[in-house]
Formats: structure tokens, sequence, C-alpha cells
């Protein structure tokens, strides 16, 4: 690493992938200490996170909706819900809403609305 008059710093590619192989390797073990919590966390919640970003039904043509796919039990059964959010449409603002999902041959299909809760008027 050098330094210039004018404060600029300057750093080889020898010294770059010195330093980007130590800080893949801190967030390699960062990232198993993390997972480890986040499984002895997660057994002892009632749910599990299933998938974080657009959820939409399979054979869906649409991009899908931000938000939460998740399952828990009642009952002794399985159950899969979504908190996804939604922009103005059909009528009603800015809105938060759940889901129904099933799993039927490895594709998610979306059932019906659970709860919608409105978060803003729309346009």
């Amino acid at each position: 690493m050098n330094v210039d008059l004018d404060g600029e710093i300057k750093i080889s590619i020898g010294t770059l992938k010195i330093i980007s192989k130590h800080v893949a390797k801190g967030f390699r073990n960062a990232w198993k200490y993390i997972s480890k919590y986040v499984k002895k966390v997660r057994n002892k919640m009632g749910f599990r996170i299933i998938k974080v970003g657009r959820i939409k039904n399979t054979g869906s043509k649409e991009k899908g909706r931000w938000g939460i796919l998740y399952s828990t039990t009642r009952k002794g059964k399985r159950i899969y819900r979504s908190i996804e959010f939604h922009p103005p449409e059909h009528g009603h603002g800015y809105h938060i809403q759940c889901n129904k999902y099933s799993k039927h041959n490895g594709k998610w299909i979306r059932g019906h609305v659970v709860w919608r809760k409105t978060i803003g008027k729309g346009e």
C-alpha cells in the first residue's frame, strides 16, 4: 500500500487479493455462527420461513409481489401463508395482504386472501 503526496491511497492487486481472502474467510466464519444460531431459534419458533422476495403463483405471468412465504403447523397439519406488499389495485390503495398457499406436485398454488390491511390511499 502506497500513499501519494496528494493523500491518495494506492493498493496493489496482490494486497487486494489478500484482503479479499481474509474478508471472505471472516464472512464464512460469521455465516457458520449465524446459521447455527438461526437453526436453534428456528426450532423454538412456531414457523419456518420458506422464501423472501417476489412471491407468485406457479405459472403466473406476473412478476409477483414482494413478501415472505412461511409455513406453520395448526392442529398437526402444515399450513402455508404469505404476507405480501401490494400496490393500489382493484379499488383499494397500498396494502399488506396475507394469502393462503398450498403445495401441489412441487408447485405453489395461491389460495384465497386471509386478511388485508390498507396502509395508504391509491391514485
